[in-house]
C-alpha cells in the first residue's frame, strides 16, 4: 500500500546548523523542505517528511521537457531526491555560507547599523559555528542513515519500475555516480537519457530495485560528487578517490 508521506530521520547535525543560520537569514530552509527535529528513544535527530514520489500528478508531460521515454516521473522541486541533495550540500558549503555573511556584514551591508562591538560579536559567533567534517562523513552518512531509518521507518520497497526525471549538475559522471551507488548498496539506477533545457541538464532515470527511500539516498550521494567534481575543477586535485 503507498503511503501519502515518506519519513526519514538522520544525523541531527543538519537541523543544528539549519536553526542556526535562519536565525539570521531570510531563506526559511527548515520550512520550504519539511525539516525539523524529532526525538525518537530519547535521542535528537533531523527529521525530513515528503511526498509519495510516483503519482499520476508528477507524471511528465511532452510540453514540459522533450524527452524520448514516457511514463516518466519528474522528481523536482521538493522531491525526497532533492531533499537529499538539500541536506547533502548545504552541509559540505556551510562553512562558506558562513565566511559570505561574515563578509556581508564587514562591507556594511548587513540591515540597520551594527555598532563594531556588534558586528565582532555576530562575526565571532558565526566563526565559532564552524564545523570542521570528517573525510568520511559523506561516505558513512548513508548507511548510518539507512540503518537508523531501518529500524524505525520500515522500507517502503519499491513495486515497479520507475523511470524519474531529475536534474543534474555533472553529466559526464552520471553513469559512474550511478554504478557506485548501485554497487554500495544493492540498488539498480540506470541512466536512460540526456536532455537539456534553457542550460539545465536533466537525466531520465529507471530504477526497478530497492525502496522508496534510496531516492533520498541517491540525492545525498550525487549532491556529494558534483562537490567532489567541482572541488577538482577549482584545485586540480581529485578528491574523489
Amino acid at each position: 500500500m503507498r503511503t501519502k508521506r515518506i519519513e526519514i530521520v538522520f544525523d541531527p547535525l543538519y537541523n543544528k546548523l539549519c536553526s542556526y543560520w535562519e536565525r539570521e537569514s531570510d531563506s526559511s530552509i527548515e520550512k520550504q523542505w519539511s525539516f525539523c527535529e524529532v526525538v525518537v528513544d530519547n535521542s535528537c535527530y533531523s527529521h525530513c517528511s515528503v511526498d509519495y514520489p510516483f503519482v499520476p500528478e508528477v507524471i511528465n508531460s511532452s510540453r514540459d521537457f522533450d524527452i524520448i521515454n514516457t511514463e516518466v516521473y519528474k522528481l523536482l522541486g521538493n522531491s525526497i531526491c532533492n531533499a537529499g541533495r538539500m541536506v547533502s550540500s548545504f552541509i559540505l558549503n556551510y562553512n562558506n555560507l558562513l565566511e559570505d555573511r561574515i563578509k556581508w556584514r564587514e562591507n556594511g551591508f548587513e540591515n540597520g547599523e551594527l555598532s563594531s562591538d556588534d558586528l565582532n560579536r555576530k562575526n565571532d559567533e558565526d566563526r565559532s559555528m564552524m564545523i570542521d567534517i570528517k573525510k568520511d562523513y559523506h561516505e558513512t552518512f548513508i548507511s548510518i542513515t539507512k540503518e537508523l531509518n531501518d529500524k524505525y521507518y520500515p522500507p517502503i520497497i519499491i513495486d515497479n519500475q520507475y523511470k524519474f526525471l531529475i536534474m543534474i549538475e555533472e553529466p559526464n559522471q552520471i553513469r559512474n555516480d550511478l554504478n557506485e551507488f548501485n554497487q554500495k548498496y544493492n540498488t539498480n539506477f540506470e541512466m536512460l537519457e540526456l536532455t537539456e533545457i534553457d542550460g539545465f541538464c536533466f537525466s531520465v532515470i529507471q530504477f526497478a530495485k530497492g525502496c522508496i527511500q534510496d531516492l533520498f539516498y541517491l540525492g545525498f550521494h550525487l549532491a556529494y560528487k558534483d562537490y567532489l567534481a567541482k572541488q577538482e575543477r577549482t584545485f586540480g586535485i581529485d578528491l574523489r578517490g
